[in-house]
């Protein structure tokens, strides 16, 4: 199984990263910190990421821009918009946004594997 790979998009050169505490905490997935939404548009172009987490608490990125791009160059990329929560809720919104996308895809699994019954109903074979 391969590591998940987040991509926070927070202005850690000023010294105010509301997201500094979560993101030094070890995670079961890859971080990476980059500090403008133009960086992240470069890494993605270059990397896969499962989800971004965007700092909303600062007016230097351009988050918008990021909601329109980013789907565009990655489509099964998931944006996560930063508010000001604690480490613990934003731990466990990243938490659940990745429990759904494995729901969905144990989902979609399921519907795509047939049933048993659906062999029972098949004609006899024929050298005709």
């Amino acid at each position: 199984m391969n590591k998940k790979r987040v991509l926070v998009v927070a202005n850690k050169l000023t010294g105010e990263n509301p997201l500094g505490k979560w993101t030094s905490v070890l995670h079961p997935f890859d971080v990476n910190i980059v500090n403008s939404d133009e960086t992240a548009i470069e890494l993605c172009h270059q990397h896969h990421f499962d989800m971004v987490v965007v700092d909303g608490t600062d007016s230097n990125i351009d988050s918008r821009k990021l909601h329109a791009v980013l789907p565009i160059l990655q489509a099964d990329i998931t944006l996560l918009r930063y508010d000001g929560e604690t480490p613990n809720e934003l731990e466990d919104n990243v938490n659940a946004v990745f429990d759904a996308k494995k729901y969905k895809r144990i989902q979609r699994m399921l519907m795509l594997e047939p049933s048993i019954s659906a062999f029972s109903n098949l004609p006899s074979f024929s050298l005709n």
